[in-house]
């Protein structure tokens, strides 16, 4: 929670009252016009679960669409009843979805490709760290 990249990433100081432009919406929340998906095309399928609709948003936002949050609207969303008998699984499935992201849609930089590759990694071995101290 006190992670800055975080907090903006997760929209966790976003006024939930009101209209807003953003960067990304969840998928579970997504509705879109077909103009869109004609133009863009459908989700990857590259990205198994996680990340497919940031992916979508931002390659949405690069052909001049925009991506509203809308307070009005009720979505019921069980977060993480899909991934729960299967967290270590569902943890390198996300990580492995945020490299290929970056692989998507950042320039091939042999040195910055290592740091982003290692990092998300290491913060995988965290968290998988983390989430065993948890069951115990």
């Amino acid at each position: 929670p006190g992670n800055p990249l975080s907090r903006k990433y997760l929209l966790k100081d976003l006024n939930r009252n009101q209209s807003k432009e953003v960067d990304w919406v969840s998928g579970s929340a997504l509705l879109t016009k077909k103009e869109i998906w004609e133009k863009i095309g459908f989700l990857d399928e590259r990205f198994f679960m996680y990340v497919e609709d940031i992916d979508f948003c931002y390659r949405a936002k690069q052909a001049d669409f925009s991506v509203q949050y809308f307070p009005n609207s009720v979505v019921i969303h069980h977060i993480g009843k899909s991934s729960r008998r299967e967290k270590t699984k569902m943890l390198v499935e996300h990580h492995r979805s945020m490299y290929l992201f970056y692989k998507k849609h950042h320039p091939r930089h042999f040195f910055l490709s290592g740091i982003v590759f290692f990092g998300i990694w290491i913060r995988l071995g965290l968290s998988v760290w983390s989430n065993s101290i948890g069951k115990e």
